[in-house]
């Protein structure tokens, strides 16, 4: 063909590798640590990995979910939602030893807590800190995400999606999977 291709190259091929690089070099250039909004461009904010949720009996009014969140840059998850058909609200939480945070965080004995020594509780907080590049885990026994008022049992099998709120990072939609145990 007389396009200026090489021959054995189809027509157009250097145009499409063009455009490609392009695109990846626009790409790369939208999640830099100047997005402070965190609308979302680019890569994630915040890497989330191994997400799921205990299977609850029947009659339970609260669930749980836990995941892994590894953020690109400093942050802190400031909240979550879920569906209405799901839950009445989702509440990050932090399970706690008699005057010990046992999520990583040392609770004054003074604080007003209602447990007594040795008994474990749970208590909202309002935010977990996400240090740039370092994994932090909700786990049973420490900080998780309290599904409050079901709507109905989480079932093995199914799958809850849930909306994290990050200070900087913005919003991120989550498919959890209901499991019996962790992954």
């Amino acid at each position: 063909m007389a396009n200026g291709s090489p021959p054995g190259r189809r027509p157009g091929a250097a145009a499409v590798a063009v455009v490609l690089a392009l695109l990846t070099v626009v790409l790369a250039g939208c999640g830099g640590a100047s997005d402070s909004q965190g609308d979302g461009g680019g890569s994630a904010p915040v890497a989330v990995s191994a997400p799921w949720a205990r299977t609850s009996p029947a009659g339970a009014s609260t669930g749980a979910a836990y995941l892994t969140l590894t953020a690109a840059q400093d942050d802190a998850l400031v909240g979550a939602s879920v569906d209405a058909s799901v839950a009445a609200a989702v509440q990050i939480h932090a399970t706690t030893m008699a005057g010990h945070d046992t999520a990583g965080h040392g609770s004054s004995s003074g604080s007003g807590s209602a447990t007594t020594t040795g008994a474990m509780s749970m208590k909202p907080v309002e935010r977990i800190e996400l240090p740039k590049g370092k994994p932090v885990t909700l786990e049973p026994g420490g900080y998780h995400l309290m599904l409050v008022d079901l709507a109905q049992p989480l079932r093995r099998g199914g799958t809850v999606t849930l909306t994290l709120r990050f200070a900087v990072g913005g919003e991120l939609s989550v498919g959890v999977p209901v499991r019996d145990n962790a992954p």
